[in-house]
């Protein structure tokens, strides 16, 4: 009995019927009574031992203890005012205590439950060693301590986010700082383009527009077809009036060369006149020979007609009408392009014929039909009105191709 402890809830009753005894039966002195126990007898001592005693293993151990047998109540109840005092004083510091503990552990929840909320926000608040305070203050059932170890993981789980997010807005932060940096470097070392930069750097019109001004109305989209209609006209037109004219062939004085109705595309761009070409001339002039030798110009046939080169200035030509022969500086003309030898003459020159300079001498290939430099109303052709050389024949299909 002596080294037995009482459990927390068998002293608290014991305590309770030691006040309510008290309370009924007030401390008597010991001399009237031959029963009563002295103060100084060997049962008080070990009672007041034990109840002494009590308290101190209640604040240190909280282990579970075997409830002891029953005290002898009549023991205890014999001791004297100042042991009953003392035990209400005991109690009163023991309640003291267990009050004090609870508002610390009040306290201790109210901590966590503000560091808590304060971590779900954006500002997650750093304090050392909040797992141990946790555990320090909560000293209780095993539950509490899971709890508290439940909350210090999460602490630290939030500071580890915390760590990490701040890193990252660093890492954020510093890539901002050196974009800007880069584009400052860019404006720095921008020069102005020069003029021929410029122009190349200008768009061409084959490049999609909406790409830059935005969708066009169907208006606008038929102003720019008829513009581009237009202009191809117009270059075609300069093309073929000054640079490769087309002409047809009418009547029979090319052939077998050329036939009636022939088209035929003609060369003027930086033409010379050579012997041997086919040239279309817009007849307007018929140079003729006077007395003296001079060229008289008169007017000529007022149209085109298409003609082979014979001879050119300063070439001396010569017509043997009976033989059929042409003569260019005392050398027969190889002709296989003539329908038939020449024998006929319209008496607009005599023969052997010098031809002046800028003036050429022209025939067509049917030497017996065709109207040329040998009549009077064509004569000598100005090389000034001569169109250009006959290159291609364009129709018909079946006999296009180019003409010698």
């Amino acid at each position: 009995m002596k080294n037995e402890r009482l459990s927390g809830q068998s002293r608290d009753e014991i305590l309770e019927m030691i006040l309510e005894e008290t309370a009924r039966n007030p401390y008597k002195s010991t001399r009237k009574s031959s029963t009563a126990v002295s103060p100084k007898s060997s049962a008080s001592p070990a009672a007041a031992n034990k109840v002494k005693t009590a308290p101190a293993s209640v604040n240190r151990d909280t282990r579970p203890q075997a409830a002891p047998a029953n005290p002898d109540i009549t023991q205890i109840f014999s001791a004297s005012e100042a042991e009953a005092e003392a035990l209400r004083v005991e109690k009163d510091i023991m309640s003291e205590k267990i009050e004090a503990m609870r508002q610390k552990k009040l306290e201790g929840q109210k901590y966590l439950d503000r560091d808590q909320s304060e971590n779900t926000g954006k500002n997650i608040r750093k304090e050392p060693d909040e797992a141990q305070t946790a555990v320090r203050i909560f000293p209780g059932t095993p539950s509490d301590n899971e709890a508290a170890n439940n909350a210090a993981e999460k602490i630290k789980q939030l500071h580890k986010e915390k760590a990490a997010a701040a890193k990252a807005a660093i890492q954020q932060k510093a890539e901002i700082e050196n974009a800007r940096r880069a584009q400052q470097d860019l404006e720095n070392t921008y020069t102005e383009p020069s003029d021929d930069e410029k122009v190349n750097l200008y768009i061409p019109d084959d490049i999609d527009e909406e790409l830059y001004e935005g969708p066009r109305d169907i208006l606008t989209e038929i102003s720019r077809l008829f513009q581009t209609c237009v202009c191809i006209l117009f270059i075609m037109f300069m093309f073929f009036t000054f640079i490769a004219p087309i002409a047809q062939v009418s009547g029979e004085s090319m052939e077998p060369t050329l036939s009636d109705g022939d088209s035929i595309l003609t060369w003027a761009l930086g033409y010379t006149p050579n012997s041997g070409d086919l040239v279309i001339i817009d007849d307007k002039t018929a140079a003729l020979l006077n007395e003296n030798g001079g060229v008289t110009e008169k007017a000529g046939l007022d149209c085109r007609i298409v003609k082979r080169i014979i001879a050119t200035g300063g070439d001396t030509i010569d017509i043997d009408f009976d033989k059929g022969e042409v003569k260019v500086n005392d050398t027969v003309l190889e002709e296989e392009y003539i329908s038939e030898k020449t024998t006929r003459d319209s008496e607009a020159f005599s023969y052997p014929l010098t031809i002046p300079d800028g003036y050429v001498f022209v025939m067509g290939d049917n030497r017996n039909v065709s109207k040329d430099s040998r009549h009077p109303e064509v004569g000598l052709v100005p090389e000034k009105e001569i169109v250009g050389k006959v290159v291609l024949r364009l129709l018909p299909f079946d006999d296009a191709g180019s003409v010698q």
